[in-house]
């Protein structure tokens, strides 16, 4: 008997995209699914967009108020019947054997295994691919992502359920970098494998009406997963690290070149590593090119 597997769309005002995201399940070789659509109390007509597919796999829960992204996967956390979860941002898309050739690899693995994640490409808004990213991280993954997400959207990964509640899902709290938190404390109690190919369609136009709000989101949430993991008592290459990413937000993102100088020289101090001072270098780089 076929394993039944869990697909939670999450989503808010996103008539425009929902469409392609849920056409891309539905294109899935592997048909096994039950597909759960949690509407996080949108105001447009996404609502009307969903109720326009005809199919029994597929289940719609509205939340009654905005709860945040976090709380309407939760929700789907919940409800989900099958022994494995996959998420699917309501815009991004799935290649058709995605989660077939994931599932392929759970069966040939050891008990431990409790996350298979893929390769994905990153596209614009009018879908034409500008970046792919290459897994290359498998097995106890805890000390590697204390370094960062070394494993990407939550739109490429495949879970077992029982993991996802043994670990109370998504921590509704953080502003952002919620997936980075969750593979964290997935990475406490099971192992992960990938699939090498892209097999998922990453969308770099999220919500480009607050970009900047995101951005401030971005610095937010990563400070409080950093203070999760207590960050002061990380090895100093590792802080180092986190405060050069840190810098490259505030430099290409927020735009603000004192906090970025702030975060680059913070990171040199730590290990007197001459490419930290790369930083530095990029904001007179961008000062003189307007780059």
């Amino acid at each position: 008997m076929e394993k039944l597997v869990s697909v939670v769309i999450p989503t808010y005002n996103r008539e425009h995209t929902i469409v392609r995201a849920i056409q891309s399940v539905l294109n899935q070789t592997y048909k096994t699914l039950e597909i759960l659509i949690i509407d996080d109390n949108s105001t447009d007509n996404t609502e009307k967009v969903i109720q326009g597919f005809k199919d029994d796999r597929m289940k719609y829960l509205r939340h009654t108020c905005n709860m945040g992204g976090s709380a309407a996967r939760n929700s789907g956390i919940r409800i989900a019947k099958g022994e494995y979860i996959a998420f699917l941002d309501s815009d991004d898309e799935w290649l058709p054997e995605k989660i077939e050739k994931q599932l392929n690899i759970f069966f040939k693995s050891d008990d431990t295994v409790g996350v298979v994640y893929t390769g994905f490409y990153v596209v614009n808004e009018y879908g034409e691919i500008h970046n792919q990213m290459i897994p290359n991280e498998r097995g106890s993954l805890f000390s590697k992502l204390l370094v960062g997400n070394c494993v990407g959207t939550t739109s490429i990964i495949l879970a077992k359920t029982c993991y996802l509640r043994r670990i109370e899902g998504f921590d509704e709290t953080l502003p952002s970098c919620q997936d980075w938190d969750l593979y964290l404390r997935l990475s406490e109690i099971c192992t992960f494998e990938f699939n090498v190919e892209p097999l998922v369609k990453y969308s770099r136009s999220k919500n480009l009406e607050s970009i900047s709000n995101k951005k401030w989101a971005v610095i937010a949430g990563h400070n409080k997963v950093l203070d999760k993991y207590k960050i002061n008592k990380l090895p100093k290459g590792i802080r180092a690290n986190h405060y050069y990413y840190r810098g490259l937000i505030f430099l290409y993102d927020i735009d603000d070149k004192r906090y970025a100088f702030f975060n680059f020289f913070t990171a040199f101090c730590f290990t007197l590593r001459i490419k930290y001072l790369k930083g530095i270098l990029l904001i007179f780089r961008k000062m003189v090119w307007k780059v």
